[in-house]
């Protein structure tokens, strides 16, 4: 807390300004990368993509002679593990799919037998209304 209290210049008015954050925003404007993420590789700003095995491999390309961690392919290649393949996407579609034909099968079941208990009912008011009269 100190630190950061200690790195504004003028405590009682609104406009403060911050020593810290002011360097940093010269420094961005200097550097042209103020928007934008960037990392400087040599001199050279990189705006790439910021995923690390790309960052990784902009900063082996910058070598001349790659150094042995440049040559590890393992960091480079994403693990195939964590895809689910094409093929386990079917199966769990054909699964939902006959789960939705039997579900549907047995709504459309249990609404018939309610529609004919119900025509059931209106029928024996309507013999029993229609008996009366006669």
């Amino acid at each position: 807390m100190k630190c950061v209290e200690d790195s504004f210049s003028n405590k009682d008015t609104e406009d403060e300004d911050n020593s810290i954050l002011g360097e940093d925003y010269e420094y961005w404007q200097d550097g042209g990368f103020m928007y934008t993420p960037s990392v400087i590789i040599n001199d050279v700003k990189y705006n790439g993509d910021m995923a690390p095995s790309y960052v990784f491999e902009a900063i082996c390309a910058s070598y001349k002679d790659k150094p042995l961690e440049c040559n590890a392919t393992s960091f480079l290649t994403p693990m195939q593990d964590d895809k689910v393949s094409f093929n386990w996407f079917l199966v769990v579609i054909f699964i939902l799919v006959i789960f939705n034909v039997i579900l549907a099968f047995f709504c459309i079941r249990k609404n018939k037998s309610q529609v004919e208990t119900q025509v059931t009912l209106a029928m024996g008011k309507y013999s029993k209304f229609s008996g009366s009269e006669s």
